[in-house]
């Protein structure tokens, strides 16, 4: 069984506890603020780990699939927001 990644588990438990109504209203925009800024330090991190040679030894693919993955957010992502009355 391939072991999970800390953040995802952080993820996980932050969801349990806001879903649980365990966060007090008046937090949530700086909590928002601070997931922002650690998604973008995450991201930044994981980008800049990457090697251009690392990424010619992976070909085209993992770009295709993250470039339909985009697409495949960006569409689905007004759907549901109409779909839930959110947009």
């Amino acid at each position: 069984m391939a072991q999970l990644p800390g953040l995802i588990l952080l993820f996980l438990l932050a969801s349990l506890v806001a879903t649980a109504g365990a966060i007090p209203a008046a937090w949530r925009p700086e909590l928002a603020v601070a997931g922002v800024f650690v998604t973008t330090v995450a991201l930044t991190g994981s980008g800049l780990s990457l090697g251009v040679a690392q990424l010619r030894r992976a070909g085209p693919r993992p770009l295709l699939l993250g470039a339909v993955l985009w697409v495949a957010v960006a569409a689905s992502s007004p759907a549901v927001q109409a779909l839930t009355g959110q947009l």
